[in-house]
C-alpha cells in the first residue's frame, strides 16, 4: 500500500534528523603529518566536535605499523582509562581523551597513529595522522645540471625538512647575481655570467648541518684564468729585459777595469 502524503512527509523529515544526527558528531586531527625527535614527546591534539545533546561514549587510541598488526594504545570511557602495558609509564590523556602524549618517543613508535570517537548510539568516527622519527641530515653532494644556463644542484641522502644556504669562496651568494629555486636546492647565474670557483651548500635542519663543496671549471673559467695569466708576461719581459741590460753593463765596467789594471801593470806603475 502506498504511503500518504503526510506519512511520507514524516518519513523524509525523519530521515534529515537522522542524517543530521549522524554527521554532527566529527574528530580531526590537527596534524596529520608529524616528526619527532628521539627522546621527545609525541603529542597528538583532535578535535572533537557534538552537538549539545549527544554524548562520547568512548575515545581510543591505537597504531598501525607497516606489516604489523593494529596496535591499541589507550581507551577513555566516561569514566575509567585503559592502557595497553606496553605504554602504560608513557601515555597520557587529557580528561576528554582528545590530547595522546607519549612520552620517550623512538623510532620504533613510528606508525599511523588512529584516534576513534563512539557515541552513545553507537555512532563512530575517526582521524589518522603519519606519525615518524625525525632524522639528521646523513649526506649532502653538489652537482652541476645540464641546463641553459647550467645550474648547481644540492641533493641530500637523509634527513628531515633541510634548510638550504650557498656560499661561494666561503661568502653568502648575493641574490642580485644568483637564483635560488623555492626550496633552495639549486643555484643559478641571474645574468649571463658563469658559474666559476667554488661552491659550499650548507644543510641543516633542527639535528645539525652537513656541507659539500663544489669547484665549477667551465670552459668560460678556463678562458678567464688565462687572461689573468697573460697579464703577467710583459712585467715578467721587462725584469728580464732589464736584469739583461745590468748584466751587459756590469760586464763591460768589469772587462774596462781589468784592462786598466793591466796597463799599469805593463808601465811599471
Amino acid at each position: 500500500m502506498a504511503l500518504s502524503s503526510p506519512a511520507r512527509t514524516f518519513s523524509l523529515t525523519q530521515l534529515c534528523l537522522l542524517l543530521v544526527h549522524i554527521q554532527s558528531l566529527s574528530v580531526q586531527l590537527k596534524s596529520q603529518f608529524q616528526n619527532v625527535i628521539p627522546g621527545q614527546d609525541l603529542v597528538l591534539e583532535a578535535q572533537i566536535d557534538t552537538e549539545p545533546s549527544e554524548s562520547v561514549y568512548m575515545v581510543s587510541w591505537e597504531r598501525r605499523q607497516p606489516g604489523d598488526s593494529l596496535l591499541q594504545i589507550a581507551k577513555l570511557f566516561w569514566g575509567p582509562t585503559e592502557t595497553l602495558k606496553t605504554f602504560s609509564e608513557r601515555v597520557a590523556l587529557t580528561d576528554s581523551g582528545a590530547t595522546l602524549w607519549l612520552r620517550n618517543f623512538s623510532a620504533a613508535d613510528s606508525g599511523l597513529y588512529g584516534i576513534i570517537v563512539t557515541a552513545e548510539d553507537g555512532t563512530e568516527r575517526s582521524a589518522q595522522a603519519t606519525v615518524s622519527e625525525y632524522e639528521p641530515i646523513s649526506s649532502v653532494s653538489v652537482s652541476m645540471a645540464a641546463d641553459s644556463p647550467p645550474a648547481l644542484l644540492c641533493a641530500v641522502g637523509r634527513g628531515t625538512a633541510p634548510v638550504f644556504q650557498w656560499l661561494q669562496a666561503g661568502v653568502p651568494v648575493s641574490p642580485g647575481r644568483y637564483l635560488l629555486s623555492a626550496d633552495g636546492r639549486s643555484l643559478a647565474p641571474a645574468g649571463l655570467a658563469p658559474l666559476c670557483g667554488l661552491f659550499t651548500c650548507q644543510a641543516h635542519n633542527e639535528l645539525g648541518e652537513v656541507t659539500a663543496n663544489y669547484t665549477a671549471q667551465g670552459s668560460q673559467c678556463t678562458g678567464r684564468t688565462g687572461k689573468t695569466g697573460k697579464r703577467g708576461f710583459p712585467g715578467l719581459g721587462a725584469g728580464l729585459a732589464l736584469a739583461l741590460g745590468c748584466g751587459t753593463v756590469l760586464t763591460v765596467v768589469i772587462r774596462s777595469c781589468s784592462e786598466q789594471e793591466q796597463g799599469r801593470v805593463e808601465l811599471g806603475l
